[in-house]
Formats: C-alpha cells, sequence, structure tokens
C-alpha cells in the first residue's frame, strides 16, 4: 500500500471530534504573550487624531486551583512584564501589574464565574470589559468545517453588559508549541449603546472582532490563541458652539503562546 492512500484512511478513519477542556488540579502552564492597542478620533471637518498607542510583552501563569463536577477554577496571574505607550504628553514604560483574573469554567469554555485578585488583597467580583469574551465548544462531536453559533453576554467599556453574537468554525488538526492541536476560529460582533462615565449623551457603539485559537488534544487546554478587536464609537460633541459627528475607534491585539 502507497503512504498517499494510508494517509487518506488515516482521515477517514479519524472521524469527529468531540471537543473539551481538560482541567487538572495543580497543573500549571506559561504563556509568552504580547498586546497592543490604539486609540484614533476622528471629528467632522477636522484631521483624524491618534489619541494613544500601547505594545506590551510577558509571560503569564495559568494555574487550575481546583475542579468539581467537571468545572474547574483557573487563576491566570501576569508573572512578568512591561507596556510601552505613547500619547501626546510623549513615551512612558511601566511594569504589567500582577492582578489575578480567577475563572470558573465548564468544560465547554464557558465562564461562570470571574473575578480579579489584587496582591495582598480580597477577590473582587466587579464586572470588568470584556468579562464574557469565552468561546464555548460545541456539545456534540464535529467534523473539520463544522460551524457552530452563539450568543455572549460580556461587559463592554462603560461596564454595561453588551450581547455578543459569535460563530466558530473546526478548521482542522495544527501543530502548534510541539502540540497536536484543534484549530478554531471565531468571528464575532456586537453593536449597543454606550453613556461614558460622567456624560449625558450616549453614543452608538460598534465592535467586530476575530479569534484563532488551537486546542491541545493531549493538554485539553490551548496551545496558542490570537486576537483582533476593532470598536467604533459615534457621537456628537460641540466645536467652535457646534454641534459636530465624533467617532473614536480602538483597535486591539493579543496574541499567547504555549512555553511550557
Amino acid at each position: 500500500m502507497t503512504a498517499a492512500p494510508a494517509l487518506l484512511i488515516a482521515l477517514i478513519g479519524r472521524g469527529p471530534v468531540t471537543l473539551r477542556y481538560i482541567y487538572k488540579p495543580g497543573q500549571s502552564l506559561l504563556y509568552t504573550f504580547t498586546d497592543s492597542s490604539s486609540s484614533v478620533t476622528r471629528i467632522d471637518g477636522r484631521p483624524e487624531v491618534t489619541e494613544y498607542k500601547q505594545t506590551g510583552t510577558g509571560t503569564l501563569k495559568k494555574s487550575i486551583i481546583s475542579v468539581s463536577g467537571g468545572e474547574g477554577v483557573v487563576d491566570e496571574t501576569p508573572v512578568r512584564g512591561s507596556s510601552e505607550r505613547t500619547d501626546a504628553r510623549g513615551t512612558t514604560t511601566q511594569l504589567t501589574s500582577p492582578v489575578t483574573r480567577r475563572y470558573t469554567f465548564t468544560t465547554l469554555g464557558r465562564v461562570l464565574h470571574a473575578e480579579r485578585i489584587v496582591p495582598g488583597g480580597p477577590p473582587d467580583a466587579t464586572p470588568q470589559p470584556f468579562d464574557g469574551f469565552s468561546f464555548t465548544l460545541p456539545e456534540k462531536p464535529v467534523s473539520p468545517g463544522a460551524t457552530w453559533a452563539e450568543t455572549l453576554r460580556a461587559i463592554g467599556l462603560d461596564g454595561k453588559p453588551i450581547m455578543v453574537k459569535a460563530a466558530s468554525t473546526l478548521r482542522g488538526e495544527a501543530m502548534r508549541a510541539g502540540h497536536h492541536a484543534d484549530q478554531i476560529d471565531v468571528v464575532f460582533s456586537s453593536t449597543f449603546i454606550s453613556i461614558a462615565a460622567g456624560a449625558t449623551t450616549p453614543v452608538t457603539g460598534s465592535l467586530r472582532g476575530t479569534t484563532t485559537y488551537y486546542l491541545a488534544r493531549d493538554l485539553g487546554q490551548e496551545a496558542e490563541s490570537r486576537s483582533e478587536v476593532t470598536i467604533v464609537l459615534k457621537g456628537t460633541t460641540t466645536v467652535d458652539g457646534k454641534p459636530r459627528a465624533v467617532a473614536r475607534t480602538l483597535h486591539l491585539a493579543q496574541t499567547r503562546t504555549l512555553a511550557k
């Protein structure tokens, strides 16, 4: 038998896969990360203004604290990192704060609870922007090319809930960070009304983004992920005593790669 038919038979025999997260108490994983963000404002009739640009790099520790009924309590803590920000005042560099984000996940990846733990302080469950942006796995086995949809209840920039529509697609197997993994692509979007702190006039908002993540088959955890999000806020402002249309565009990007 030649190699090509043998490979074809192996692929056919693989069939649908059951995608699940696995939580092993005491397990710790290290990830390197990069993140970037920028904000650009355009007022009708005036040149576009870049408010700031920021980039950061570092290492993140992911620890499985406990497991009960298949649900895992997971801590994510930056162990080292720094960021550089450029705005009208110049360029500044600061160390990444070692704030722990503690999540309770199901084996499908659904977030049941989220809180922050500042070193030396008690847990704080106050909703934070982007809480809830965790895309879930399908309940039934799926084959490459399969797509599943969901609606997430996430937290927006103003701390208020927004509804996010997401569609995930299983692309197939890939090697990432030395692990056989299943590649999953996600596209998501939302429209919402937002009122900034201290403001009285609401603005309309739209959110568009993509995420690709690789679920390692042996670990039941992500070997790599990358995300990009664009948020556009539109409203009005007063310039020279006249109302003007204003649009603010935020671009956010993040990558994580399993180090060990």
